[in-house]
């Protein structure tokens, strides 16, 4: 064969096409959601969990692969003006998250559905109904107690008030958090009877509360956060370090966890001689 050049050689039936600059460049994701979508921003958080959540709607609207939150969270680190901490506060809550960034929402999504809808900055960012902010559930108590007051349900007709006021409730409600009952017993329970009800052997296992659902949910989120920072997965001491902090007892862990990995929920394994989990998703 003879080409324009004078070279003889050649390969009759085939065609070559060049790889997209972004092919060229290895560009995934990751990559491209970082890209377009972070910028730097003095001061400003959002936690790892409102992140990855941004990122998989990033990804998923324009079908690109949604790669693990830990390469995400490695990725994100990696930027010099990023600041990262265990210790953030997200409205009361105390989180994982960046610091100095912001994600631009607009960019995130299905394109025109964002703009008229904006969503709110990740700094400002409504808490899921599983994590209520402290002065979500203030007001719901709040509006509780108006509520009973207008039906009649206030001061009986001896002057016995039937309504429990706030302040004398909150000494119970400290407990409850710290996973305590009424006579200051530590270990609750995951119990549909309370924080320390049991149940025969032959009995199927009772089924959480709302209030230890909203725990469950909590220790969950510890353990997939701590999964990504250290690879064999979640040492149990640091997850109790962590729940203490969100007012969770370490007997109410050790439930939980006796719980999910009897359920097949969770996978436990030694490392070292420190018991590790893993959340079997």
């Amino acid at each position: 064969m003879r080409f324009e050049n004078g070279d003889r050689g050649g390969i009759r039936g085939i065609r070559v096409v060049l790889p997209s600059e972004e092919k060229k460049q290895g560009i995934d994701s990751i990559q491209k959601f970082i890209r377009e979508c972070v910028k730097k921003n003095e001061g400003n958080k959002i936690s790892s969990e409102n992140l990855y959540k941004l990122y998989s709607q990033f990804a998923g609207s324009r079908d690109m692969e949604v790669q693990k939150r830990k390469k995400l969270t490695e990725k994100i680190k990696e930027l010099s003006y990023v600041e990262y901490s265990n210790t953030y506060r997200f409205e009361g809550e105390q989180k994982r998250g960046f610091k100095n960034i912001a994600v631009n929402v607009l960019e995130v999504g299905h394109g025109s559905q964002n703009k008229s809808t904006p969503r709110p900055s990740p700094k400002t960012t409504e808490p899921s109904p599983e994590y209520p902010s402290k002065e979500q559930k203030n007001r719901g108590d709040e509006t509780k107690g108006r509520e009973n007051s207008e039906n009649g349900d206030g001061p009986g007709e001896h002057g016995e008030e039937k309504t429990v006021h706030p302040v004398s409730r909150e000494p119970e409600k400290k407990k409850k958090e710290r996973g305590e009952g009424k006579n200051g017993e530590k270990g609750e329970r995951i119990s549909q009877t309370g924080c320390t009800g049991k149940s025969s052997p032959s009995s199927p296992p009772p089924s959480p509360t709302p209030a230890q659902r909203d725990k469950i949910s909590t220790l969950r989120e510890i353990i997939r956060e701590l999964e990504d920072e250290y690879d064999e997965g979640a040492l149990i001491k640091f997850v109790k370090d962590e729940a203490e902090a969100s007012g969770i007892s370490a007997g109410f862990v050790d439930e939980f966890v006796e719980r999910e990995s009897r359920e097949g929920r969770l996978l436990t394994h030694e490392k070292e001689g420190e018991k590790v989990v893993r959340l079997n998703e």
